[in-house]
């Protein structure tokens, strides 16, 4: 049974989409909670984690990059995370086509 601390606060971080199964996701999402002061307290699954802070971390808050909010309790990929996949696997399935192209017409081929 976790055990929770007066010392310390807690928040639950949800990635609808399983990015914590990745692990590359996992410690990406908890480098930038660092900036904070959050740690990871537990892994529920590969869509939900447990992170605690110091209650003195609050008083660096207004310190923080505006694009950085301590208590943001959601995660996926970022729109460039979701373009890079997509230009990656696009041309992925673009080789993929143009293989099958050429052994179709190598097959064709008289001899």
């Amino acid at each position: 049974m976790f055990q929770y601390s007066n010392d310390w606060e807690y928040k639950m971080v949800t990635a609808p989409n399983g990015e914590f199964a990745s692990e590359q996701h996992l410690m990406a999402m908890l480098k930038r909670e660092s900036l904070a002061g959050w740690t990871l307290a537990e892994k529920f699954s590969d869509t939900h984690v447990r992170l605690k802070r110091p209650l003195t971390a609050r008083e660096f808050d207004m310190r923080l990059p505006r694009s950085l909010n301590p208590y943001q309790t959601y995660y996926d990929l970022t729109i460039n995370d979701w373009v890079l996949n997509c230009i990656f696997y696009g041309m992925l399935t673009a080789i993929a086509v143009l293989m099958l192209i050429v052994l179709t017409v190598l097959a064709s081929l008289p001899g």
